[in-house]
């Protein structure tokens, strides 16, 4: 038997699923290893990550995915990879790493940066170019000229920083590149014209060189080496793919692909993404928004920052008793006892900063309105809600823009959860549907590439197979409650940033 190997490389872990290599490609075997976001600095606004625990949790779910399905690693013909986007890992002149740390998307310590660099250039100008709609913190390009004031001898070291999964590709292969969907978040990409901007990298003195030379997401960048072969049991020289930030591919994996299309990610973030041909700004509420990794594509997107990671805090925090694997299934049985509102609670969730679609990137989480008959259930539901409602105001904004389908597509791990379903669905009073396709749309993405490399089938087939059942939960009894909620949820969004402001030390 042959097979394809992907990896979800996502803000909470890897993701791994290993596929036949035949027909359409079924899933064999899938393991998930979690790893940590650090505050090794103290400082707000600082999230980082180690490369060489993605790098492990890569070899570790490889062992795990072909334990699992019974295989060998000669089976493995091909490896693609999804990445978290926004990375910057510091490479130097011979390819090590020059730091141990490395921020992640959500890290917004460059404040102060972006606002120097938008004295050069207008701010909308930068925006209507790049569509990066992110606070602008987030964006390499101004943690790299962070790196250069606070880290002379790192920055003058480094010679290229790559992404998240170009980093580990970069293992694999021992070639350093990106895809168009990976580079069109760095900060210095023309969305128009596919390409690095040498105008905004001039604003920035820097040289477009820094990051990597962009293939096709769809292209072979390598062979597996032998020291790569070794560390993963696998075969040298199989093909690994460049793949694409997990944006584009979860959207591949979602099948949006036409115009019109669009789907919730639900895992450690979340976003409400559509397929476009031409992309979707607007600089007051700035959708983000990346290429494709299907050619002539765009994916437009809003988003929250925290959304299972916000459920894990409140599974680390509130039920830590449990076994890690159980503990959700304690958590859902307990909210679903709790009535809509959650007994006056509001659980604003937004551990990891405010998005554009918030009042503030300051904002940070909050419980309101706690009492002492307040129990753990009623935390636990509180959070459901306010994801839920958070991302309520986000489909609004894409619906501002084009008309929506009245069902959602639910793709991450947040989809298991009959009960959190429900609340979306009388939250957004729209069809929430799940398929077989929960935790695995980038994995399944990278695998739908992988397979048109390998020339086995076209990427149609393979998604349309992958799927396979649909679930519907449609509106119930919750509506009416949830649209009184909503405009206060909101109102109480405003309050929390200004509160945040005041806690935060901006200095």
């Amino acid at each position: 038997m042959e097979t394809i190997l992907a990896f979800d490389l996502g803000t909470g872990g890897v993701k791994a699923a290993l596929y036949q290599a035949c027909g359409n490609c079924p899933c064999l075997a899938e393991a998930f290893l979690e790893y940590s976001t650090f505050n090794p600095a103290g400082l707000p606004g600082y999230r980082e990550q180690r490369p060489s625990d993605w790098w492990g949790a890569v070899l570790s779910s490889t062992q795990a995915v072909l334990q699992r399905a019974r295989l060998s690693g000669d089976t493995v013909q091909a490896i693609g990879l999804s990445g978290h986007s926004l990375g910057m890992v510091a490479l130097d002149q011979r390819g090590n790493l020059l730091e141990e740390y490395t921020p992640i998307w959500s890290d917004d310590r460059a404040d102060k940066q972006a606002d120097e660099y938008f004295k050069r250039i207008p701010y909308e100008t930068w925006y209507r170019t790049t569509g990066n709609g992110f606070p602008r913190g987030t964006y390499p390009l101004f943690k790299i000229l962070w790196k250069k004031q606070h880290h002379q001898e790192i920055f003058n070291r480094a010679v290229c920083y790559i992404g998240t999964k170009d980093y580990i590709n970069y293992l694999l292969t021992g070639v350093i590149a990106t895809d168009p969907s990976y580079a069109s978040g760095c900060g210095g990409y023309n969305l128009k014209k596919r390409a690095y901007s040498s105008t905004l990298f001039d604003a920035a003195e820097l040289s477009p060189a820094i990051f990597p030379s962009i293939i096709n997401s769809g292209a072979v960048i390598g062979g597996l080496t032998g020291d790569a072969a070794t560390a993963l049991g696998l075969k040298k020289g199989i093909k690994v793919i460049c793949g694409g930030v997990d944006n584009g591919l979860m959207a591949l994996g979602a099948r949006c692909m036409e115009e019109g299309d669009h789907y919730l990610s639900l895992g450690t973030s979340s976003w409400i993404a559509l397929a476009s041909k031409e992309p979707v700004l607007d600089f007051q509420k700035k959708p983000y928004v990346f290429d494709h990794v299907i050619e002539d594509r765009y994916i437009s997107s809003t988003c929250i920052f925290s959304a299972g990671y916000t459920l894990r805090w409140v599974r680390d925090q509130f039920f830590s008793e449990w076994d890690p694997e159980t503990a959700y299934d304690e958590i859902n049985r307990l909210a679903k006892d709790v009535p809509p509102g959650s007994r006056g609670l509001f659980f604003n969730p937004s551990l990891a900063g405010g998005s554009e679609i918030e009042p503030s990137h300051n904002i940070r989480g909050a419980i309101a309105g706690l009492e002492q008959c307040h129990t753990r259930g009623d935390i636990a539901r509180a959070a459901m809600e306010g994801v839920a409602l958070n991302l309520k105001t986000a489909r609004n904004v894409l619906s501002g823009y084009k008309a929506l389908q009245p069902r959602m597509l639910i793709v991450g791990g947040g989809a298991k959860s009959a009960l959190w379903r429900q609340i979306f669905a009388d939250v957004f009073q729209i069809d929430i549907q799940i398929t077989q396709v929960q935790q695995s749309a980038a994995a399944l993405g990278a695998a739908a590439l992988c397979a048109q490399a390998l020339e086995i089938c076209d990427i149609k087939t393979v998604l349309d197979e992958a799927h396979g059942n649909e679930e519907i939960t449609h509106p119930g009894k919750w509506v009416s409650a949830y649209q009184s909620i909503h405009p206060r949820f909101e109102k109480a969004a405003e309050l929390i940033a200004q509160l945040s402001l005041l806690c935060r030390d901006k200095d």
